[in-house]
């Protein structure tokens, strides 16, 4: 099966280094301090956050920072396949846990001492690139709910297809070779998260992954950067 056309296009017809269309809702949760609802391409994922607050144990209690926690589940319909184990699998606590350490990287916890922080991910649907979209809805909420942030971070998979490499893989295009997920401070152009998957990734072509991963990490900050400020502007207006 041929995945890049002899046209050069993809199978939902983007360019080899093209994202898909995001689309980004903030603040649909009333009852939470920070909420997003975050679309890119079929893949949906929800964040919520809850926080900063007073730890509810004794033992999340850090003097000198806030601690965080992050549960990431999946819908039973997020995948369309039939579910027989419990709804938090290995994979669910896998990404929680990276997840974890990107925001422990990201957000100033110095500034926020003995208090916590506790972000919950739904995944809703999972077209492709879902960690990336988790990591990104995980952020705008925090960026909603008025944490500080050491910059407007952003995350980004590729994959090797074809020989190309591939920015924002679908799902039907995952798994087919080894792919690359990170997240970008653009400010510092630091790595926070760097995770590889799949099949070994060719010595030279690790760098073209690493780039364009980079590339579609920092045009997604800036789409955020834009969602944040709509955001602000409504805030704004809505003031008496």
């Amino acid at each position: 099966m041929d995945f890049i056309s002899v046209c050069g296009l993809r199978g939902d017809g983007r360019r080899p280094q093209e994202l898909r269309r995001l689309r980004c809702r903030l603040g649909l949760l009333p009852f939470s301090d920070g909420s997003a609802q975050l679309e890119q391409g079929n893949t949906s994922v929800l964040a919520s956050v809850a926080g900063p607050r007073e730890p509810t144990q004794r033992s999340d209690l850090q003097l000198d920072r806030c601690t965080i926690s992050v549960d990431l589940s999946f819908a039973a319909f997020a995948t369309g396949e039939k579910r027989r184990g419990p709804r938090r699998d290995r994979r669910a606590t896998e990404w929680s846990l990276q997840l974890r350490r990107l925001l422990e990287a990201v957000v100033l916890t110095e500034l926020l001492p003995r208090s916590a922080l506790h972000i919950a991910v739904t995944v809703l649907c999972a077209d492709g690139g879902a960690r990336a979209a988790a990591a990104n809805a995980a952020l705008l909420a925090l960026a909603d709910a008025g944490v500080p942030l050491r910059d407007t971070c952003a995350a980004a998979s590729v994959t090797l297809l074809e020989g190309q490499a591939v920015l924002d893989p679908s799902r039907a295009e995952e798994g087919r070779g080894p792919e690359l997920l990170l997240a970008l401070l653009p400010a510092s152009a630091t790595l926070p998260l760097l995770l590889h998957d799949g099949a070994r990734c060719p010595l030279e072509q690790l760098g073209e992954l690493v780039g364009v991963a980079q590339t579609g990490a920092a045009a997604v900050s800036e789409w955020m950067k834009a969602v944040l400020l709509t955001r602000a502007q409504e805030k704004l207006a809505a003031l008496p």
